[in-house]
């Protein structure tokens, strides 16, 4: 039941959906993870999600995986359009019962950035957050990071093309051994995963930087929200401050492991997340 599908957003762009079909009236998931590779390479994070009773929609963004676009013109107005264009697609064709899963720590929060400001969701389920003006999850780099960011938007105008190697940040906790052999095997077959573009580095930045950025925003509709305990992206408290931060109605699941557990935890994970879009499923936008 699973089939490529391809749509197209109002820039013209040709955007690759790995779709699952379930039924014409079924309820409906839109998969976003973090823009780096397709996701087809990351099907074990989504598929356990059609056991559920669900049509799934598993979305590369414009300029990412087997999407159409320029990756060096990404940017969160982009993102924004594509998943306009699959909310468009899904309405034309299944059921107004629409759902979003963030389905890792950048994915997560760009989800949320989009949620943020728009009322044509049921529900929601992040596995990654943001807070504006917040980048303390960064380290030490926080500080340095807010310095640099006009003088990043400078060098995209005179060089789009640019990248920076970024580096995987060091984890000795729970899980280390696994985590860590995780993240060596997939360097290896994508030796420039660490070099970001910077049209997706400051799309990433302008959602905490910006003033006028809708992260600030309440959500509006019921909010699952995951938090691993032992991230080496995410501090605890930050998870907490978020989820403390949100006035809809909401949900805190706890995974006592590390940040991909998404990946690691991928059964569990969607349990969770079918079984939340089940509770507010018959909302409709």
């Amino acid at each position: 039941m699973w089939k490529e599908l391809f749509i197209n957003n109002k820039n013209g762009s040709t955007l690759f959906v790995d779709h699952y079909y379930y039924s014409d009236n079924a309820p409906n998931i839109i998969y976003i993870q973090t823009p780096v590779t397709s996701v087809i390479e990351y099907k074990m994070c989504y598929e356990p999600l059609a056991k559920y009773g669900y049509n799934i929609f598993a979305l590369d963004l414009s300029g990412i995986g087997k999407s159409g676009g320029n990756i060096n013109e990404f940017s969160i107005k982009t993102m924004e359009f594509d998943i306009d264009a699959c909310i468009d697609y899904i309405r034309d064709n299944f059921s107004n019962r629409i759902h979003i899963y963030g389905g890792s720590g950048t994915g997560g929060a760009l989800a949320q950035f989009y949620v943020s400001h728009k009322n044509c969701i049921a529900s929601f389920a992040q596995y990654g957050v943001a807070i504006h003006n917040d980048l303390s999850h960064m380290g030490i780099s926080a500080g340095l990071i807010k310095i640099l960011y006009p003088f990043l938007k400078l060098i995209q105008k005179i060089s789009p093309d640019a990248s920076f190697k970024l580096s995987l940040p060091k984890y000795t906790g729970k899980n280390a051994q696994l985590e860590n052999q995780y993240y060596e095997n997939f360097m290896k077959s994508h030796p420039d995963i660490f070099n970001m573009k910077i049209s997706l580095l400051l799309s990433y930045l302008r959602m905490f930087l910006e003033k006028d950025s809708c992260i600030q925003n309440s959500i509006k509709c019921p909010t699952l929200v995951f938090e691993a305990l032992h991230d080496r992206y995410y501090p605890a408290k930050y998870y907490r401050n978020y989820y403390n931060s949100l006035t809809c109605e909401k949900k805190l699941y706890s995974i006592d492991d590390v940040h991909s557990s998404f990946v690691f935890h991928a059964e569990e994970v969607c349990s969770v997340v079918a079984d939340w879009f089940s509770q507010h499923t018959e909302i409709n936008i």
